[in-house]
C-alpha cells in the first residue's frame, strides 16, 4: 500500500475504505472513492412470472436473501431467522446463491421441514437479478464487511424494503452506508 502510487480509485462498499485507506497509502496519495453499480435495468413483468413460477411461489409475501453461502454474508442467520419468523408467519423465503455452506442449509431447511416455504434456488445470471428482486417484498443482507455491494445497490435502486446489519463503528464497516442512506431514505434503527 506504500508503493508509489498517483490516485487510487476504490468503492464505496460499505468496507470503511474511506478510514483505512488514509492509513495505508502513503502520504498525500489521492484517492477516490466512487460507488459500483450498473445500468438500472426494469425487471420484466413475463420475467418475473417465469422465475415465481419456477420455484412456486404463490401469493405469500416473499422475504429474500441474495449472496455467496458464505458465514461471513449472513446466509446461516437468514435460514436461522427464516425457521423462527415460519413459525408463526406464513411467508415464502428465496435464497439467492451458491457457496460453502450451501449443503448446511439444506440439511438445516430440511431438519426444520421447511423446504416448501424456504427456496435455496442457487446461482442466476446477471440479466436475471431484476426479476429475481421483483418478486421480494422484503431483502435482506447481512453481510458483515459492507452492504454497498452491487446487488443491494440494485435492489435499493428497484426501491425494495431492505433489512441491513447497523453500522460497525469500532471496524468502520458500514458507516459510509449510514450516511449514504440516511441521506436519502428513512432509516429505522
Amino acid at each position: 500500500y506504500r508503493s508509489p502510487f498517483t490516485h487510487v480509485v476504490c468503492t464505496r462498499d460499505g468496507s470503511g475504505a474511506s478510514y483505512y485507506l488514509p492509513q495505508l497509502l502513503r502520504s498525500g496519495v489521492p484517492v477516490s472513492l466512487e460507488l459500483n453499480g450498473v445500468e438500472r435495468l426494469l425487471p420484466n413483468e413475463h420475467e418475473v412470472a417465469k422465475f415465481r413460477s419456477q420455484i412456486g411461489l404463490g401469493g405469500r409475501p416473499v422475504v429474500m436473501f441474495t449472496g455467496r453461502l458464505e458465514e461471513s454474508k449472513g446466509c446461516d442467520m437468514f435460514v436461522e431467522g427464516m425457521v423462527l419468523l415460519l413459525q408463526g408467519l406464513s411467508v415464502d423465503a428465496v435464497i439467492v446463491g451458491d457457496g460453502a455452506m450451501k449443503t448446511d442449509l439444506q440439511r438445516r431447511i430440511s431438519e426444520a421441514g421447511l423446504t416448501d416455504a424456504i427456496h435455496l434456488i442457487g446461482s442466476v445470471t446477471h440479466d436475471q437479478i431484476p426479476a429475481v428482486l421483483a418478486v421480494a417484498n422484503i431483502y435482506v443482507s447481512l453481510n458483515q464487511f459492507g452492504n454497498l455491494s452491487n446487488i443491494n445497490l440494485e435492489a435499493i435502486s428497484q426501491g425494495k424494503c431492505m433489512v441491513i446489519l447497523d453500522s460497525d463503528p469500532q471496524h468502520h464497516i458500514d458507516d459510509e452506508t449510514v450516511d449514504l442512506l440516511s441521506e436519502k431514505l428513512n432509516l429505522y434503527r
